[in-house]
């Protein structure tokens, strides 16, 4: 499935497949893509909200107030100075916040089950 990450204004948007997103990280008024093209990875920043890209995408999942993952590249759990991390493809690590913490864990144990 295609999706396209639009920009605000007259900044440029993204389209490439749902599955080629592996996350994507809020700063500021921005937002940087991480994505897989071809067989490396690739970041690309965009001017947009994270909070409009959740809403626009049910399927990726909120780990954390700067960070949405996708399910399909999570590869394992990570423990350091108890606080808990989703490590993604290409070793992309993500912190997964107390305030998220029941939701991710549900959702990535049960497509990983």
């Amino acid at each position: 499935m295609k999706i396209e990450i639009k920009g605000q204004g007259n900044y440029e948007g993204l389209r490439l497949f749902l599955n080629d997103v592996i996350c994507i990280q809020s700063s500021d008024n921005y937002i940087e893509v991480f994505y897989i093209l071809g067989d490396g990875l690739k970041k690309t920043l965009i001017r947009n909200k994270l909070s409009i890209i959740a809403d626009e995408f049910p399927q990726l999942l909120r780990t954390h107030r700067s960070f949405l993952i996708n399910p399909y590249h999570f590869v394992q759990w990570k423990t350091e100075n108890s606080k808990l991390f989703t490590v993604l493809s290409h070793h992309i690590e993500v912190p997964v916040s107390r305030t998220y913490q029941n939701d991710v864990k549900a959702v990535l144990n049960s497509t990983t089950e």
